[in-house]
């Protein structure tokens, strides 16, 4: 009689563990992402002031990882790739960004004209999460690349 009392016990521990799992993961599942667009950002930075940052990889990301950076800066280069994904390249002397534009750019018609604004040389404001930095290596020299995603143009205050 003990015995089934016990087994009762642990079999009812386990399916209240159970359910207290699949309420969390359902909870973590169904939460809003966070709106980069609209949200204040943690940063607001050049993009000189970013890539200076991220000379120390680790340093930076205390920092800057999975934060939102509001970048100022001179698009080096801008490019669309096979699935119309618009990313845009900062050259800095202490590495480069990569900037990857929201997905909405590619679907809705106000996104479109904003992006169609962003020129080789010409001086942006893009909201961003950032998510890091990659290190590069080539002939030799190690050079940084911050990696940010989901940006948003932010048109300047008239």
């Amino acid at each position: 009689m003990k015995r089934n009392k016990i087994v009762r016990y642990l079999f009812l521990l386990v399916l209240a563990g159970v359910i207290v799992g699949a309420a969390v993961g359902y909870y973590l599942y169904n939460k809003p992402h966070r709106d980069i667009e609209h949200a204040l950002p943690d940063y607001i930075l050049t993009a000189e002031e970013l890539t200076a940052a991220y000379v120390d990889e680790g340093e930076g990301n205390k920092k800057f990882l999975n934060n939102i950076v509001l970048l100022i800066g001179k698009a080096a280069d801008v490019s669309k790739d096979a699935g119309g994904n618009i990313s845009v390249l900062f050259t800095t002397a202490d590495g480069e960004i990569d900037a990857s534009l929201d997905n909405r750019y590619q679907e809705d018609e106000n996104y479109r004209s904003s992006a169609s604004d962003i020129e080789s040389g010409k001086n942006i404001q893009l909201q961003c999460y950032c998510s890091g930095a990659i290190k590069d290596t080539m002939l030799g020299i190690v050079t940084s690349r911050v990696v940010l995603k989901n940006c948003f143009v932010k048109k300047k205050k008239k």
